[in-house]
């Protein structure tokens, strides 16, 4: 009976000399892999992003669903991150999420637009996005629509075109707000 007791006593030691990794320690070494994101970013709906780290599927809770790779990362204040992801579609979409120290998810915002859609068959456009170092975003789209004739050509004199400007930033607690 006491070697039985010494045997459990044993391994209730070893299990708790195991160290558990914390969620925070988890998220650091995840974000501690990703390279800085080069400030200001600068880049336009017309520009092939690469992606410059694939994430490892250890790391798949802090990672979207959509995402194929990472752009870079961004310390916001000690306990505030950010990642810009790269996800695919008609074009590839860097977007901007926030995150606490321990990994959750705190706001996130796509940082291009298709504008005009993906056909362009009555509209074409481009996003350009500029990604300051003090996190001050402004995303400006420009859309050109038009109408076609019956053999399909544009009609010069129906060209209209559009620009809108949107301005963010992300505030101290990691959430992304307009701004003027």
């Amino acid at each position: 009976m006491k070697s039985l007791l010494s045997v459990i006593v044993l391994i209730i030691i070893c299990a708790s000399c195991r160290k558990e990794v914390s969620q925070q320690e988890k998220f650091s070494t995840f974000f501690n892999t990703i390279p800085d994101l080069k400030l200001p970013f600068i880049t336009d709906s017309g520009e092939d992003l690469q992606a410059v780290f694939y994430p490892d599927t250890i790391y798949n809770e802090f990672v979207g669903d959509n995402v194929y790779g990472i752009y870079g990362k961004t310390k916001i204040n000690d306990s505030i991150f950010g990642i810009v992801y790269l996800n695919p579609g008609d074009i590839v979409f860097p977007l901007l999420v926030t995150y606490n120290s321990t990994g959750k998810k705190i706001d996130e915002l796509a940082l291009l637009n298709l504008p005009g859609g993906s056909s362009g068959y009555n509209a074409n456009g481009i996003s350009y996005l500029v990604m300051k170092s003090n996190l001050e975003i402004q995303i400006t789209d420009s859309v050109n629509t038009f109408e076609r004739d019956s053999l399909e050509e544009i009609i010069e004199t129906s060209r209209k075109t559009e620009v809108m400007i949107e301005n963010y930033k992300v505030n101290g607690v990691g959430k992304i707000i307009a701004h003027d």
